[in-house]
């Protein structure tokens, strides 16, 4: 019923850099692993240098800087408490640690202490003695000291000594190379200054970090600045900002569902959410029913246990704004209708309870884009219980709400064959199945139903008569098998119509051909013959212009029909009537009984010879040619055995003959086929083709 959704936390859709790209993360570990093994030859630093740096920013999107500064996901969470330690394992096995090791060893302790309070005040001394000494020298050998600056007025902050931290940061800040190291230090100082209480000026730091060019550039950095807002505050409010902003309209959903995610995984099965806001809760319990829905479609056995979470959240969210219309409860709705529904979705009340609740929601709240996907997930739900009222009520609700929707376009044939045409509500039916489109799949079989509406009102013949012209016409050009079964049923009601207007030529002219166009279509054959035999009653009409054997054919043909005679049972009688038509010099109409044929039966020798010898009399060099690719064709899959072979040599020959072409074959071909049989496979054909070879002998 419903295809999987692809926005679960175990995809990563928010991009490196500026692009927007999916990352997953197995891919980057492994990829990460190839690298690291390359660099196992250039020593533990370039080791380590690639685990804090490459792995870290790059693979984990940044996931140090959201690790101190936003909002990790669990992925990067374990990036950081995984990563920090092995790399500071490879420093620490260093004798002599250059500068740029020592920096990694303390920018690997800054990080410790972020995950290991207990050992927090340790740590940062640790970390601050060994800057303090790379800082020392005025040289800069490593050109580290930017870098240093920022990271010892990282680990100031944290000592609580703000004020030196502020005059660290100010000097990383007054370089202006504007890359991640100064849009740390730009973070760093805003949360500087509201630990002095400075809060007018960390507002502007915060703001004029908007126009960073590195945040401008790249979104995923836009977001780490609005998890520093709301860490400063606590509001939402800048989540909903950034996901509004047309600027990114067409990233916005996937941030959105990456944004949620993270919420999502920052709470627990039964955990309190009512000091949260309805938006972001609302936005968790959507989350919480596409995993428990994903789960469910790959009968993954947690997903029972999902869903309810998911259900329990959104009808707590209900339960907050009751009689509400807006966004927030629509999407609860849905998500609480879904989630049930998922639970279970071979049980039959979950499924009409989620219906029922999807069809109140879409009611509730037209507008809502999720409004018409739930409407039409309902009587999708209901579909096999039409009858029910629930299923009426939805079909109302579904053409009175959304009345030009793919969704209604998709139910109005389903609904007027079951419940308005039982209940004999023929207009209503009418009105309803003209507003199928004619692009849609059941369009020509939903005009055939309106047809046959329209036939219980006789105010309506002249517009019947119309209409169904009409539909022959436009499924004349469409040639699709719906079309042709629309069109077939149109002529039988053009048919009656003339009938009743005792106009019987132009009755039997609507019924003409069907025979080739409805083979195998038994129940239009019936409704005609019904109609050819009542014209024949009332006119006491007899056929005269056949012959017996075409009469004797075709009448073994319709009987058939009736029978549900398969086209190999058919094939015997089809070959006798294309037989005596040909006798009887009717070639076309021999012509195209058998052209049918060859589509089914391309290689029965006995189909092939026919077709050929139509064509053979039919004289013309076009067909000519036709009956020599034919002949051919038989001389290629018969033995000299069969008398068909000698036949197909015989005419290839006249062929090349009357055409003039080939004829310098004509003496070896005979040559050979008489070392093979010096009857030259009897007669008819020995006279012939002696003829033939005399004739194309050298002198």
């Amino acid at each position: 019923m419903i295809r999987k959704e692809f926005w679960l936390r175990g995809v990563w859709c928010v991009a490196l850099a500026c692009a927007w790209m999916v990352v997953l993360p197995s891919e980057a570990a492994s990829s990460f692993e190839r690298d690291l093994a390359k660099a196992k030859a250039k020593g533990p630093a370039q080791q380590a240098q690639l685990l804090l740096f490459n792995y870290l920013d790059l693979h984990q999107n940044n996931a140090s800087l959201f690790y101190e500064f936003g909002i990790c996901t669990l992925e990067q969470k374990r990036a950081v408490e995984q990563t920090v330690p092995r790399a500071l394992s490879l420093l620490g096995g260093l004798t002599d640690k250059a500068g740029p090791a020592q920096f990694m060893w303390a920018y690997g302790l800054y990080l410790q202490q972020l995950y290991e309070p207990e050992k927090r005040h340790a740590l940062l001394e640790q970390a601050s003695k060994i800057l303090e000494g790379l800082l020392a020298d005025p040289a800069d050998p490593w050109q580290i000291r930017a870098r240093g600056q920022c990271l010892l007025g990282r680990i100031r902050l944290a000592q609580g000594q703000s004020k030196e931290a502020l005059v660290l940061l100010d000097k990383v800040l007054e370089v202006n190379a504007l890359d991640l190291n100064h849009l740390a230090a730009s973070l760093c100082r805003v949360a500087t200054l509201d630990s002095l209480e400075q809060t007018e000026d960390a507002d502007v730091a915060q703001m004029k970090l908007a126009g960073h060019p590195l945040v401008q550039r790249n979104l995923l950095l836009r977001l780490l600045l609005v998890d520093a807002l709301h860490r400063r505050g606590g509001s939402y409010d800048p989540y909903f900002a950034l996901l509004s902003d047309k600027k990114i309209r067409r990233q916005a959903e996937a941030l959105a569902h990456y944004i949620h995610g993270r919420w999502v995984e920052s709470i627990t099965p039964g955990q309190d959410l009512s000091a949260l806001p309805a938006a972001v809760v609302g936005a968790m319990g959507e989350q919480l029913r596409i995993a428990g829905q994903n789960m469910a479609l790959d009968h993954d056995l947690g997903a029972g246990a999902q869903l309810q979470w998911a259900y329990r959240v959104n009808e707590a969210l209900l339960n907050r704004l009751p009689g509400a219309t807006s966004g927030v409860r629509t999407r609860a709705q849905f998500n609480r209708a879904m989630s049930l529904y998922y639970q279970d979705a071979d049980d039959a009340k979950k499924a009409m309870a989620a219906a029922l609740w999807l069809t109140q929601m879409a009611k509730e709240n037209p507008s809502h884009s999720l409004a018409v996907t739930g409407i039409s997930y309902a009587m999708e739900l209901l579909r096999a219980q039409r009858q029910s009222v629930a299923y009426r009520q939805c079909a109302e609700v579904l053409f009175d709400q959304f009345a030009t929707s793919e969704a209604a376009d998709n139910e109005r044939l389903a609904y007027a064959a079951t419940v308005l045409i039982p209940q004999k509500q023929f207009a209503r039916a009418i009105a309803l199945l003209e507003m199928v489109p004619i692009s849609h799949g059941t369009y020509f079989e939903a005009q055939r139903e309106r047809l046959y509406c329209m036939t219980h009102d006789k105010s309506l013949s002249q517009m019947l008569e119309r209409e169904a012209m009409r539909l022959c016409d436009e499924a004349t050009r469409m040639k699709t098998r719906q079309s042709m079964d629309a069109m077939g049923h149109a002529k039988i009601i053009l048919a009656d119509l003339a009938m009743a207007n005792k106009k019987w030529e132009r009755a039997l002219g609507w019924l003409d051909g069907f025979e080739k166009v409805y083979e195998a279509e038994d129940p239009l054959l019936l409704m005609k013959l019904q109609r050819e035999g009542s014209i024949l009653m009332q006119l006491d009409l007899l056929p005269s212009e056949a012959t017996l054997a075409v009469s004797l054919a075709q009448s073994l043909l319709n009987g058939a029909a009736l029978r549900n005679m398969s086209e190999e049972d058919l094939l015997e009688i089809k070959l006798v009537q294309a037989g005596a038509l040909r006798t009887l010099g009717k070639l076309a109409e021999a012509r195209v009984i058998l052209e049918s044929l060859i589509q089914q039966f391309d290689r029965d020798a006995r189909v092939i010879h026919e077709l050929a010898q139509t064509f053979f009399e039919l004289g013309s060099e076009a067909d000519m040619a036709e009956a020599g690719r034919y002949y051919q064709k038989l001389i290629e899959g018969l033995s000299a055995a069969d008398p068909h072979y000698w036949n197909a040599w015989m005419r290839y020959l006249q062929i090349c003959d009357r055409t003039g072409r080939h004829t310098h074959i004509i003496a070896d071909r005979i040559r050979t086929l008489r070392a093979s049989d010096p009857k030259l496979g009897g007669e008819p054909y020995q006279t012939e083709l002696v003829r033939l070879s005399e004739k194309y002998s050298s002198p």
